[in-house]
């Protein structure tokens, strides 16, 4: 990285998020899938936790013609209980999650950051697969990946109860505000 310039290419990196390296995916030729096992010892530590940045990037193909638009990429992030005979993971889902990034200009790195924790209680022999599937999106980048283990999520998710309860305090506030603009 070369202060706003990614990867030495070109491509503009304005949040300067990106390492020296990154690894891309495309979703609209092939299925791209990556794949990466552990032995993750989980001794008293029951979560897989992963914080990684995902980035659209709109480039052109040979012609000029736009090769991949920049358009908003889906991930989804699923954690299995074995590696599999093709690296891809199989046996149990352990865990999936969702991550959709922005929208980028072309040429241009607008990173999204994305933070799961994975309940591993449910494996048997420490060996776990992360696949990464980018979904929709055109050409997409991963960077930042970082991968630990904990006896508690490190991302809470919280219940409908507490979504339900802030909603109502937001709602009360909106009306406190009416009442007193127009009284």
């Amino acid at each position: 990285m070369t202060g706003t310039e990614a990867f030495n290419t070109g491509y503009k990196d304005p949040s300067v998020t990106g390492g020296n390296y990154a690894i891309g995916m495309l979703s609209s030729v092939n299925n791209d899938l990556l794949g990466m096992s552990f032995g993750f010892s989980l001794g008293t530590n029951d979560f897989f936790n992963l914080g990684i940045d995902v980035s659209s990037l709109g480039l052109s193909g040979g012609s000029g013609a736009p090769f991949s638009d920049g358009s908003a990429p889906e991930f989804k992030f699923t954690l299995y209980s074995d590696k599999g005979l093709d690296g891809l993971g199989s046996g149990s889902i352990l865990g999936q999650y969702f991550l959709t990034g922005t929208a980028s200009a072309l040429n241009t790195l607008d990173w999204t950051r994305g933070l799961f924790s994975f309940d591993a209680s449910g494996d048997n022999d420490g060996n776990v697969t992360l696949q990464i599937d980018l979904l929709s999106g055109g050409y997409a980048v991963l960077d930042n990946i970082l991968i630990t283990s904990s006896d508690t999520p490190t991302v809470s998710v919280p219940e409908p109860s507490t979504i339900a309860l802030l909603g109502l305090g937001l709602l009360g506030l909106g009306f406190a505000r009416r009442k007193k603009v127009l009284g």
